[in-house]
C-alpha cells in the first residue's frame, strides 16, 4: 500500500500543476478488493492533507436490471439475452460520470472503484488506473464470506454464473490488465 500511495501522490503533485482534476480508478473482478484499496488510498491522501471522495460504482447500478437478473436467474428461466442485458445495463454509466465529475469540482482527486470502469461508456479519462488481478476461486471466497456476514440472499451461483462470466467478457472486450498504469496480483 505505501509504493501504491507514493505513486500515486507523486504522479498527482506532477498533475496538481495543470489545474484539472485527478481522477484514480481501481479495477477488478467482485470481491477483488476495490473497496478496501480505495478506502486505504483515501485515508493515507486525507492524512497528507488531500482532499479526496470515493465514489463506488455499484451505486449506480440499475435496480430493475439487477432484480429482473437475479429473479430470472433464481427461476432458472436465465438466458443469453438476460446476461447480455446485465452486462449492457447492469450501471448507469451517465449518472455516475455525471457524479464523477461534480466530485472531481470540489475535490483534488476522486477515486472511482468498481467493475467494467474502463469501458468506454463511462468516458471519464482517468489519470491513473489500478487494476486488482485475483483468481475467481480467492473472490468467490470472499463472496461466500460477505454473504454470510451480510445475510446478502442472492444464490452463491451467481458469481460464477453472472459476474466471473460478465468479468471475462469484459477482460476480452477491454484488456484491463494492459491498460492499467498499475497491476496488483493478489493471493
Amino acid at each position: 500500500m505505501e509504493s501504491t500511495f507514493k505513486i500515486i501522490k507523486s504522479n498527482y503533485d506532477l498533475d496538481k500543476k495543470q489545474n484539472t482534476p485527478y481522477i484514480i480508478g481501481i479495477n477488478g473482478i467482485d470481491c477483488a478488493g476495490k473497496t478496501t484499496l480505495a478506502k486505504d488510498l483515501s485515508g493515507r491522501l486525507k492524512q497528507s492533507g488531500i482532499k479526496n471522495e470515493i465514489c463506488h460504482i455499484d451505486d449506480f447500478n440499475d435496480p430493475k436490471v439487477e432484480k429482473e437478473t437475479y429473479q430470472a436467474f433464481a427461476s432458472g428461466n436465465w438466458n443469453e439475452n438476460d446476461f447480455d442485458r446485465y452486462y449492457e445495463s447492469i450501471i448507469d454509466f451517465q449518472r455516475a460520470r455525471g457524479v464523477v465529475e461534480e466530485a472531481a469540482v470540489i475535490n483534488e482527486i476522486v477515486i472511482v472503484e468498481g467493475i467494467f470502469i474502463f469501458r468506454p461508456k463511462l468516458k471519464i479519462t482517468f489519470n491513473y488506473r489500478i487494476y486488482i488481478e485475483v483468481d475467481a476461486s480467492v473472490a468467490l471466497a470472499r463472496f461466500e464470506q460477505r454473504r454470510r456476514l451480510k445475510r446478502d440472499d442472492r444464490p452463491v451461483e451467481i458469481f460464477e454464473d453472472i459476474w466471473v462470466r460478465a468479468h471475462n467478457k469484459y477482460v476480452s472486450e477491454v484488456n484491463p490488465q494492459k491498460i492499467c498504469d498499475l497491476l496488483i496480483q493478489g493471493p
